[in-house]
């Protein structure tokens, strides 16, 4: 069960911290959400959550104590583990679950366990150009976009990108969805986004960087880079080298990639 002290921050401070991939915590005064933070496998030279944190995230260990929300924008190894979050759902209560729907239709044990632990879930099974917003406490609100994953291997893959409004911030987490510039031109019209969070590909890629600059977010935080150890396909330094190489056209740079680096907006 939840254990430990939740940690003192001031009202306005909104602390994010990597856990492995786009695996982060976020903190705002006593809520704490996890997206895409409970996987054990490495995947495609990215880097796995270490044994270490798994234990203390399941044993809800200080800083994963008295976590809220646990979110899953795509069920893909680098971004999420059945078993993982099996065993997690055992060992904490939460305030709700968002997981996609078709992609979990397969995990009959996982199910179960949810069935069990009476968890409230948020099934996320929604048609492209459809969206859904939740208000979930006050100051806390998420919206969220089915979009087509990135690649032509996955085209058939939902990936949802999640809104999260914190103290009136608005965060913006398009997982690894793909290039589409009219697509999130049509679904974010309107809405301004203080930080916008993408993987490398976004800033590697001329079609991603589009997207960056249509959405003007305040900054933009780039990770899905792996841990230095495990970056056999030198991701780190194309990540360096792209931010450096276009820093003249992208928002202020934030680059999310060490094992427990922890950021604050």
């Amino acid at each position: 069960m939840r254990k430990g002290l939740i940690s003192d921050m001031p009202n306005e401070e909104i602390k994010v911290t990597l856990i492995a991939n786009q695996g982060i915590l976020i903190e705002y005064e006593k809520t704490k959400l996890l997206i895409d933070a409970l996987h054990d496998k490495n995947h495609s030279g990215f880097s796995s959550v270490s044994q270490e944190n798994l234990h203390k995230l399941i044993r809800s260990e200080i800083p994963f104590n008295n976590v809220s929300y646990v979110i899953f924008t795509h069920c893909h190894e680098d971004h999420f583990s059945a078993g993982s979050l099996q065993e997690y759902l055992l060992y904490n209560d939460i305030q709700m679950l968002f997981l996609p729907e078709r992609q979990t239709r397969e995990y009959e044990d996982l199910r179960n366990t949810i069935e069990l632990r009476k968890t409230k879930v948020e099934f996320l099974d929604l048609p492209l150009h459809n969206k859904k917003s939740l208000s979930l406490i006050d100051g806390v609100h998420v919206t969220y976009f089915n979009s087509i994953h990135a690649g032509d291997a996955y085209k058939d893959v939902e990936n949802y990108c999640f809104l999260i409004e914190l103290n009136k911030k608005n965060l913006l987490f398009l997982a690894d969805a793909d290039y589409n510039v009219d697509y999130f031109e049509k679904m974010l019209a309107g809405i301004h986004i203080d930080t916008l969070f993408v993987n490398l590909l976004y800033v590697n890629k001329p079609a991603g960087r589009e997207i960056i600059s249509m959405i003007q977010p305040e900054q933009l935080v780039v990770y899905h880079i792996p841990f230095e150890k495990d970056d056999k396909m030198h991701f780190r330094q194309v990540a360096s080298s792209d931010a450096k190489k276009y820093e003249d056209t992208l928002p202020k740079t934030i680059l999310l990639q060490d094992e427990l680096q922890e950021m604050n907006i």
